[in-house]
């Protein structure tokens, strides 16, 4: 089955996606426990965007670290080689911790439509983690609406 992200449904103009660890404490304690660095991270208090609301927990972030116009297959993936290694500790995160798989897709069509290989939706049923999508349709850089 040909990819959706690059079928004539829309063109996703950007596509992302990051493993997040939120709970409490410190980012440090995550970045031992699963010996492995962030790509970013923020304390309970700390903006959520310059100038926003503060986060009421800590939030610890790997990103995929691929291209924003590579499809979600391929981030997902990424993250799973990097995650994989790891799975002993991502199910014994300490308590109160919660992870999961973010995926972002900023699109110019207003009816998108995207599809996962079931290699990959495997690959994080095998984590236990949690697949979330945020689907921004921003509409054509040259409607009149």
């Amino acid at each position: 089955m040909p990819r959706r992200s690059t079928l004539a449904l829309g063109r996703m103009d950007r596509t992302f996606a990051y493993f997040v660890v939120v709970g409490p404490g410190i980012p440090e304690t995550i970045t031992s426990h699963l010996d492995i660095e962030p790509s970013e991270t923020w304390n309970k208090g700390d903006p959520r965007v310059p100038g926003g609301s503060p986060l009421g927990f800590m939030k610890w972030v790997l990103n995929s670290g691929l291209s924003e116009d590579e499809p979600w297959n391929e981030h997902i993936d990424a993250l799973a080689e990097l995650l994989e290694p790891r799975k002993t500790r991502l199910l014994s995160l300490p308590q109160g911790h919660e992870s999961g798989i973010q995926c972002v897709a900023y699109y110019r069509s207003v009816n998108p439509g995207f599809a996962l290989a079931p290699k990959t939706m495997a690959r994080i049923a095998n984590l236990s983690l949690e697949l979330d999508f945020d689907i921004y349709c921003l509409g054509s850089a040259s409607s009149d609406a």
